[in-house]
């Protein structure tokens, strides 16, 4: 089960737009450090994939984002090793998990729904990137609570 902060966190930014795996590495690498290997990010993905929360697929070859009409274990399967020429977590050198666009991530209605119970994870749990001028968010939210009594 994925963390519930972490689950707050990308299903916000999933709300903006489509996420990378890479875009879900920068997340867990500071909101879950302990679990945010590509690995252990693979299956936050498997995690809210099987629960209906997000639709995983790629770019087509005229730019548009197509949901791989594939089970879980498949699409799993193609992060892991590549799609398309695209290399997976698994087969390239370790820079390659923040750069690869082997897949995308879209936010389902299921998953709109599950982020309007907790709300706004920044102003749940503040800012997790406030103390580094270049990431924090322009609006004003409280700073990054490292931990409290919300799970």
């Amino acid at each position: 089960m994925t963390h519930f902060r972490l689950e707050n966190f990308l299903l916000s930014s999933l709300a903006e737009d489509w996420m990378s795996l890479g875009d879900f590495l920068f997340f867990a690498t500071r909101i879950t450090p302990r679990v945010s290997t590509a690995a252990d990010v693979a299956e936050v993905v498997r995690d809210l994939a099987t629960r209906g929360l997000i639709e995983l697929g790629g770019w087509s070859d005229d730019g548009r984002f197509e949901v791989w009409d594939v089970s879980v274990d498949e699409a799993l399967h193609r992060i892991a090793h590549g799609f398309q020429g695209e290399a997976g977590y698994l087969n390239g050198d370790t820079g390659v998990p923040g750069r690869t666009e082997v897949f995308r991530a879209n936010l389902t209605a299921l998953g709109e729904e599950r982020l309007s119970e907790p709300g706004d994870p920044y102003d749940n749990y503040g800012d997790p990137w406030s103390e580094v001028p270049h990431l924090r968010i322009a609006h004003t939210v409280p700073p990054w609570r490292e931990a409290d009594d919300r799970p």
